[in-house]
């Protein structure tokens, strides 16, 4: 299941399989899914978890991703 990441940040979704969670960012007009982290499911999603995903994003954009 595709979720999106609640925030300020376009395109920045959770993909929930079993009991691992992945953090990606998804450029729908290139047809292209950027992993940016995955951890395992413990309830709901770390805020930890989802603030690395954000560093992640940015320093990816940041280097012209």
């Amino acid at each position: 299941m595709l979720q999106v990441i609640k925030g300020n940040d376009e395109n920045l979704y959770e993909l929930v399989a079993g009991n691992f969670r992945v953090a990606v960012y998804c450029v729908r007009r290139e047809e292209q899914f950027i992993l940016l982290h995955g951890w395992r499911k413990k309830g709901k999603s770390s805020p930890r978890d989802i603030t690395l995903s954000r560093e992640l994003l940015h320093e990816y954009l940041g280097r012209g991703g």
